[in-house]
């Protein structure tokens, strides 16, 4: 009976998990990238954040691709905005993109 109740104590977590998720990416469509799961953890590959001047992610990806303009069409793990490498799409592992969203949100 133990196992019995964990177990579905475990299910309604997973349930609540993926609630979440869905309502954070109904708010901000980017946050529906396995980089920004709830919850956060080092299986997601967020361990630290990247430096948008640095190059490539630890599975490659670039930090910074750089856009023109104020307004661009979204790409998987990335937000677009203004930061420190100007606009752009920051890789959701960068501080830079955390704040257009926040910033967007705030709006």
């Amino acid at each position: 009976e133990k196992l019995s109740r964990r177990a579905e104590r475990k299910e309604v977590m997973s349930s609540r998990i993926d609630e979440i998720n869905q309502k954070m990416a109904r708010i901000a469509p980017e946050l529906a990238s396995s980089y920004a799961a709830y919850p956060l953890s080092a299986k997601s590959g967020r361990t630290k954040w990247v430096n948008p001047s640095g190059g490539k992610t630890a599975k490659g990806e670039p930090c910074f691709i750089a856009g023109e303009g104020k307004t661009q069409p979204m790409k998987q793990d990335y937000v677009y905005g203004a930061g420190s490498r100007g606009f752009g799409w920051y890789h959701l592992l960068t501080r830079d993109s955390y704040n257009n969203l926040y910033h967007r949100l705030q709006a």
